[in-house]
């Protein structure tokens, strides 16, 4: 029965129809501040370190606060990363997560996709943002294990020994960023 309830609730994305509710916009707002604010860290990071050792330290031991953070300025709003091919456990998909990432991996053309799939389950609106790798910095921490330098590898290996998430090409869906916000 949970099985069959999964599926129904997968099949009742919606490519944009909701996105006039007062609720989803302020869920598409928060996502859009935190990729705003990440992206921004993430950056600078790199750019103060090109090898990725800045950069890899920050996520590693700031991004969960910071998306607390952020979800704490939003209202009813909880915001996650969720990955098939996780680095940390906490971004374990459920089992919703898993059809919707699943559906993003078999996208061809990013262009025609709308940027956030809704999902309307019993309790919630569940919105997915797709973490696409479209730069070259990204790569430097998820590219292949063979191409990321020694010591950023090193970095990632002492604090995720079951690392899953190297080995990402250009234009591959990474994983998600998912805002939960409560009917």
């Amino acid at each position: 029965m949970k099985s069959i309830l999964i599926i129904l609730l997968f099949f009742s994305l919606v490519f944009g129809n909701n996105q006039e509710d007062p609720k989803i916009k302020e869920g598409i707002k928060a996502i859009g501040h935190f990729e705003k604010f990440w992206k921004e860290k993430l950056i600078r990071n790199i750019k103060a370190d090109p090898r990725g050792l800045k950069a890899v330290k920050y996520c590693s031991t700031h991004i969960y606060n910071e998306t607390k953070r952020i979800s704490n300025m939003y209202k009813g709003i909880e915001l996650k990363r969720v990955s098939l091919r996780y680095r940390n456990p906490k971004d374990t998909p459920n089992e919703i997560d898993k059809k919707v990432l699943k559906y993003f991996d078999r996208v061809k053309d990013w262009s025609r996709e709308p940027k956030i799939k809704i999902v309307e389950t019993k309790d919630a609106y569940r919105l997915y943002r797709p973490l696409v790798i479209v730069t070259p910095i990204c790569l430097k921490c998820h590219g292949r294990a063979n191409r990321i330098h020694p010591k950023v590898r090193e970095i990632i290996d002492s604090k995720y020994p079951n690392d899953n998430a190297k080995n990402f090409r250009y234009m591959q869906v990474r994983g998600a960023i998912v805002a939960t916000i409560k009917k």
